[in-house]
């Protein structure tokens, strides 16, 4: 069977497989970060007896938006943890599916199933806190409305200022889950501990060399320059914010354009 063939009947084959073992490789993991919330709401339980803490819905609203974002850098190391294991490996090499489809599946779960999946069972976690009669949820987090949550996310942004942060927050979530999910098919263990630990090390690195410029830019006073500019040039906080969000979809996208290829070159390689 060709790496790159694709047949609707055993890619929907392939994404059943992945939805039986989604529990017993990935259920407790999901589980533990759907009640991350959960036990702040405990500690605040037992450091708050007399209730004068309230959570207002918009910050509960944007600890649950997190949450799909930490399932999915975990999604790749946890429900595929075999896929770069020579001898585990061997059973989803033996999958009656072309690589392809595999490989679409596990960008499906990664990307879409379980953030969407965490996502729900976040909502229905603070929900079930809220109708207790005791605790600091004192409201549904159906009452925060929308637009005042982004009111509360991004200040006085409007327009397209917030559609562009929006777009590029979506994007740099994709970009980010696919590096994890690149990094997932070269580490054998503890996949998103070394993850991170590289990502702190190339930005210890890259610190230690950008820090003469920095050091440079601020004593030769163009950074006064540039503030002269925004200032003279009525640079508002929102034309700010396009642009620089416009910068931060562009890289996104190119990022997750490149750790998609290398995650895809990567499965499709695989030596077993």
């Amino acid at each position: 069977m060709k790496n790159n063939t694709f047949e609707w009947n055993r890619f929907c084959k392939v994404v059943y497989k992945d939805f039986r073992n989604l529990w017993p490789a990935f259920g407790t993991t999901m589980l533990i970060i759907t009640l991350l919330p959960l036990a702040l709401w405990l500690l605040v339980l037992v450091t708050d007896p007399h209730r004068t803490v309230n959570f207002e819905p918009s910050i509960r609203l944007s600890i649950v938006v997190i949450l799909p974002a930490l399932a999915s850098i975990m999604t790749p190391s946890r429900l595929y943890r075999t896929v770069n294991l020579r001898g585990e490996g061997i059973h989803f090499a033996m999958l009656p599916a072309s690589k392809l489809e595999k490989f679409l599946s596990i960008l499906l779960y990664t990307l879409i199933v379980c953030p969407l999946l965490v996502l729900v069972a976040g909502v229905v976690l603070d929900m079930l806190l809220y109708l207790l009669p005791f605790g600091s949820y004192r409201e549904s987090i159906f009452s925060c409305e929308f637009a005042g949550w982004f009111d509360y996310v991004v200040g006085d942004l409007t327009g397209g200022a917030i559609t562009m942060l929006l777009i590029a927050s979506v994007f740099s979530h994709i970009a980010t889950a696919l590096l994890f999910l690149f990094t997932a098919t070269i580490f054998r263990r503890h996949k998103v501990l070394q993850t991170f630990l590289w990502l702190w090390l190339i930005s210890f690195v890259l610190s230690l060399v950008l820090m003469p410029l920095a050091i440079h830019f601020v004593s030769s006073g163009d950074i006064q320059h540039w503030v002269e500019y925004i200032v003279d040039n009525n640079i508002d906080e929102t034309a700010f914010t396009t642009w620089y969000s416009a910068i931060i979809m562009v890289v996104s996208i190119v990022l997750a354009v490149l750790f998609g290829w290398l995650s895809w070159n990567r499965i499709k390689k695989m030596p077993y």
